[in-house]
């Protein structure tokens, strides 16, 4: 079955980054992918004829936990996370969020469930939400970079049943994330001096190793590296834990050769409309695609009805 054209993009480092793509029977298939300067996409934006757009954002600003909470009805699980992040993190006065369950256990005689949590400063997403609006295009999802990477790595069988620390290799600063059999567990950034991993880097790393495996209780088998640059990432000795460079997984096919520095647009394109709920756009927003999506269905329908209508009277008078 093939699934239409959709869109992602990312913004790294000054660049905007496009990768196009669809689903045909479960394979993610990128046909096209573009870079420009990220003051060029405007330009893009008014040219490019699709409405819709995944785009996958590295968020400045958030806030992210392992929370416990009792076993509740889901329709009060939301409310219960919103008023933890509340209490954790004050500085966050406007914000959305998205939670994942990582796994239900007895914690001091009493059933819990397990909680990781992010949540990204509204701040950060409304100058993109405007962004597009000024040339009639739709965000349908917004994901953390983290989130759709983590998703996109845990893809992999060699992986799938392991706890992974992943990073993501800026210019000026790393992001690092702890994946436990395909699910975000943590997230950090370090600052870095540049592409790479060199000895300030390691020293980060492997702190960040330890604090998973004493604080968190997490043991991490291996650390992989994504790399959003054309060159292949340098690697120093030293590091606790085995490295390897990131590979698509066989349900990722290209048509332009190694494509991995576009890993993270096309994560976005690999979740598509499967992860809605851990989609970062405001309720408000979701709220006015609803109701433009509605009016436009029944424009539609009043279209279809008057030209059978008008049919019909043709047919009367003849």
């Amino acid at each position: 079955m093939l699934l239409g054209k959709q869109i992602a993009v990312s913004f790294e480092s000054g660049y905007a980054k496009i990768a196009y793509g669809s689903q045909r029977n479960g394979t993610l298939v990128i046909t096209r992918t573009l870079t420009m300067k990220e003051e060029e996409f405007d330009v893009f934006l008014a040219r490019e004829k699709t409405k819709d757009f995944i785009v996958v954002f590295n968020f400045q600003t958030f806030y992210q936990d392992v929370i416990l909470l009792p076993p509740v009805d889901a329709k009060y699980l939301d409310t219960l996370i919103e008023t933890e992040i509340r209490k954790n993190a004050p500085e966050l006065k406007n914000f959305v969020f998205f939670s994942t369950i990582l796994k239900e256990k007895i914690h001091e005689g009493r059933p819990t469930k397990e909680i990781f949590v992010f949540a990204a400063d509204s701040s950060e997403i409304e100058p993109l939400l405007e962004r597009f609006s000024r040339y009639e295009k739709r965000i349908i999802h917004l994901y953390a970079d983290v989130f759709a990477v983590s998703h996109l790595i845990g893809d992999s069988e060699s992986v799938k049943e392991k706890t992974i620390l992943s990073m993501i290799d800026r210019e000026g600063y790393k992001t690092l994330f702890l994946s436990r059999e395909g699910k975000l567990a943590f997230v950090r950034s370090i600052q870095s001096r540049g592409r790479g991993i060199d000895q300030y880097d390691m020293t980060n790393v492997n702190m960040t190793v330890n604090y998973a495996r004493q604080t968190l209780r997490e043991h991490p088998e291996e650390l992989i590296v994504v790399s959003p640059s054309k060159d292949k990432a340098s690697i120093v000795e030293g590091l606790t834990l085995p490295v390897s460079l990131f590979h698509y997984s066989p349900r990722v096919m290209t048509t332009e050769g190694d494509t991995t520095e576009f890993a993270i647009p096309t994560a976005g394109l690999f979740l598509g409309k499967g992860s809605a709920k851990e989609s970062l756009l405001p309720k408000e927003y979701l709220s006015a695609i609803a109701h433009e999506r509605i009016l436009r269905y029944i424009s539609d329908v009043f279209m279809i009805v008057s030209f059978l209508c008008f049919g019909y009277i043709i047919y009367g008078w003849n």
